[in-house]
């Protein structure tokens, strides 16, 4: 039976290095740099960080054939948060609760329906002594932990907003993810406020032509996603928030995931997204926080777009000299810019704020519009599900199977983002340290060269009394590599160096000293692959897979390890499987792969992310690339599928014998 190849890019790049003395292990802190001549582990990462967070597109150029790509780009970001096509628009079904007077405005909250019977809230204020067809002003809401658009600074900002006659919504920031099937905190929170727009048009005492939107930091990122998707609002304010992504990922200082929605820093960049919609009248309100550079970094890109079409006067930057907050110097200039853009020439409403009285947290919070058949967030994943979840491919025979592998194999690589490996420098090669003895073994340690400048760290075993090894074995674990050598080696490992064969223990993206050695704040790096890979495009599993490219490569060209004698052993966690499982289907110089998955899968939501995959298959479907190599996969869920469809894909293979699925 003829095998079905087919190829994954992976690229690579350079490889600084480390100098240790016999068995000492050294982490990364432990280096000085005059004993870190290459730049080591920090440095490769802190490198490849700076690489893939770098301004997309590169300031100021991108103005220049931006008007040619804005339709583009905007369909590239909706389907980034899984908006595309947009999901049905379902009755509104509007509940309102009882009223809340205040002196300015008669203060509800209303629910409305997302998805068939998903609902969301939001504050609706009604200006008083205000009649006829009036303007609207939606204002997303910021971070205000359980607080939200009930926050005194949120409050003092609608109520002078509907003082000046505008009727005002203020949503709620519904946070929740479900990356396996392409949904993140974007899809549901841009989703509620165009529903919410919805709502608004549907409202008789609106004016369409003099909607508005002003949101500030998390309601800023909203108004800035909402003007770019949505072609209703007709002038908005945006409000500590837009900067470059540079700025919001980690390990710098954190923000919520909510920002990191997948692959979207492979097109573009926030002060790109905000101009989408030019020329409506736009404002950005910065200050000193991330938003500080935004004056002079990327203002001036913008400034020159909406001249270009002569309409300068249409976008404006303030900068207040104080901290990350919506205080009322802040507001009001942001009451200036709305009322030039939507208030009739002449009004009388003040824009300077007064003294202003607000409810109590307690208060406003037991507002509530009753919903009795709301099912939660939760039916976002069960409506996604219904429309998109992958249905198993039948496999009868091997055209079915070559036709599948083909398929899943150019998805798999565009999910993994393999177009955007980095290469590694020309001539770049592994440092080496002098070898220990460890229970009849010589332990080697290498630093392998990686991609865009990353440096993996490894060690090598192999009995001492054997030659030159004819086999390697890859073993990936999530224990410390040097725990597992010393003070004696692992019985397991014991077994895997038998006759000439190779042991390899590497760290990868997210593992060892590839988790740990990062600048910024320690109690942020074990979220740094893995949430920054889901803006770069890179999810945490496909950037370790890339690296046991990396060390194949390594195996092959400095070990003189022939093809088809490399095998992948992951046995402690799903995770590691994992990264085992994507290796061996996206490189054919794997020859087996001992794999036990524990109970994991993507349907379970217990592995790493990998955004959109549960719409084209689970682990089954991934281990099915592998056909007709020899694997092993243990710990299979039954959530993962039928173990029977596995089977099948290897008879048509013609290598039944080549897989096992061991019940534990």
């Amino acid at each position: 039976m003829g095998s079905v190849f087919f190829i994954f890019g992976f690229l690579r790049h350079t490889a600084p290095g480390w100098r240790v003395a016999g068995l000492i292990f050294c982490t990364a802190a432990g280096i000085a740099a005059s004993d870190d001549p290459g730049g080591g582990v920090i440095q490769g990462a802190t490198a490849y960080f700076e690489k893939l967070s770098a301004p997309r597109p590169a300031r100021p150029a991108w103005a220049k054939d931006f008007s040619g790509r804005r339709e583009e780009i905007r369909e590239r970001l909706l389907r980034s948060i899984a908006l595309d096509p947009l999901p049905e628009r379902v009755v509104l079904d509007a509940r309102f609760s009882a009223v809340l007077d205040h002196p300015w405005a008669k203060i509800r909250q209303v629910a409305y329906q997302l998805w068939p019977g998903v609902y969301s809230t939001a504050l609706l204020y009604e200006p008083k002594n205000f009649s006829g067809r009036l303007p609207a002003i939606l204002t997303p809401t910021g971070h205000y932990g359980q607080f939200d658009n009930a926050y005194v600074e949120v409050q003092e900002f609608c109520l002078n907003l509907a003082r000046q006659g505008y009727l005002v919504l203020s949503t709620a920031q519904n946070h929740y993810e479900d990356l396996s099937m392409g949904i993140s905190h974007q899809t549901v929170m841009v989703w509620t406020n165009m529903r919410a727009l919805d709502l608004l048009d549907a409202m008789p005492n609106v004016d369409r032509e003099r909607i508005g939107i002003a949101g500030a930091s998390g309601g800023g990122l909203q108004t800035e996603m909402l003007v770019a998707l949505d072609s209703r609002p007709r002038a908005a304010s945006i409000v500590g928030f837009t900067c470059e992504f540079r700025t919001l990922l980690y390990p710098d200082p954190p923000h919520c995931d909510c920002n990191h929605f997948p692959g979207v820093l492979r097109d573009t960049d926030h002060p790109q997204i905000s101009a989408l919609r030019f020329p409506i009248p736009m404002q950005f309100v910065t200050m000193n926080d991330w938003t500080v550079d935004f004056r002079t970094k990327n203002f001036p890109s913008i400034k020159a777009l909406y001249e270009s079409a002569g309409t300068g006067d249409r976008v404006a930057v303030e900068y207040f000299p104080s901290s990350h907050a919506f205080e009322r110097p802040k507001r009001e200039a942001v009451y200036q810019w709305l009322a030039r853009w939507l208030q009739p020439p002449g009004g009388t409403a003040s824009v300077v704020e007064p003294e202003t009285s607000t409810f109590s947290l307690e208060r406003l919070l037991a507002l509530r519009a009753e919903v009795e058949t709301g099912m939660g967030f939760g039916g976002v994943s069960r409506h996604f599900e219904a429309r998109w979840r992958y249905l198993p491919a039948t496999i009868g025979n091997s055209k079915q199977l070559a036709d599948f592998q083909n398929r899943l194999a150019k998805v798999l690589m565009r999910l993994a983002g393999n177009d955007a490996v980095l290469p590694v420098a020309p001539g770049a090669r592994p440092v080496e340290f002098p070898p220990a003895e460890a229970g009849g073994c010589l332990v080697n340690r290498v630093l392998i060269p990686g991609e865009g400048g990353l440096v993996i760290p490894a060690l090598e075993l192999k009995r001492r009394t054997t030659g030159a090894p004819r086999r390697a074995v890859l073993y990936l674990s999530p224990d410390d590599k040097n725990e597992l050598v010393s003070p004696v080696i692992t019985q397991e490992i014991e077994e895997l160096l038998a006759g000439d064969t190779l042991v390899l223990i590497p760290d990868f993206r997210g593992k060892g000293e590839l988790e740990q050695t990062w600048l910024g704040r320690s109690d942020y790096q074990g979220k740094m692959w893995e949430r920054n890979g889901i803006v770069w495009g890179r999810p945490i599993a496909a950037m370790a897979a890339t690296d046991i490219s990396s060390v194949i490569d390594h195996l092959l060209e400095n070990r003189g390890i022939m093809r088809g004698q490399v095998s992948i052993v992951a046995r402690k966690s799903g995770e590691a499987a994992l990264v085992g499982l994507l290796a061996a289907a996206m490189d054919q110089r794997v020859a087996k792969a001992d794999l036990d998955l524990r109970g994991a899968c993507f349907q379970l939501r217990n592995l790493p992310p990998m955004p959109f995959i549960l719409q084209h298959g689970d682990v089954l479907q991934i281990a099915a690339l592998i056909a007709p190599r020899s694997l092993v996969l243990r710990g299979v869920p039954p959530e993962a599928g039928s173990s029977g469809w596995l089977q099948a894909a290897y008879q048509a293979a013609g290598a039944r014998t080549k897989l096992d699925l061991p019940i534990n």
